[in-house]
């Protein structure tokens, strides 16, 4: 069960959405612990989501990564490929990115991924 609290203007909001920023894309619940699949992760993969512009889940990068691995990619082509997929979401989403690949979140201020 997801903790209801307050917020200043009096209404109730959802704890869990409060943790992820500005993101219009729709949640999920998981079956397993997200910390626990985000350690079964390869080093690179971890640092990769760690500089994301969204919050990705350990499932849906890892789906990434294994395709990408499995086509016999290397590692600078596996993180591209990552960085493609998270353009096209940026682009899809309404509201989230800018027409320079720039993520655009809460505050309006357009900053480029490291």
């Amino acid at each position: 069960m997801r903790k209801r609290t307050g917020n200043r203007d009096g209404k109730r909001t959802d704890k869990r959405d409060d943790n992820r920023g500005a993101v219009p894309l729709k949640t999920r619940r998981r079956q397993e612990d997200p910390m626990a699949a985000y350690d079964r992760l390869p080093a690179p993969l971890r640092a990769w989501m760690r500089s994301a512009a969204l919050p990705w889940s350990a499932q849906s990068c890892h789906r990434i990564w294994s395709a990408a691995r499995r086509a016999g990619l290397s590692l600078d082509a596996r993180l591209a490929r990552l960085d493609a997929a998270e353009q096209k979401t940026l682009r899809q989403a309404p509201g989230l990115g800018s027409s320079n690949g720039r993520f655009c979140g809460k505050t309006n201020v357009c900053e480029r991924r490291k």
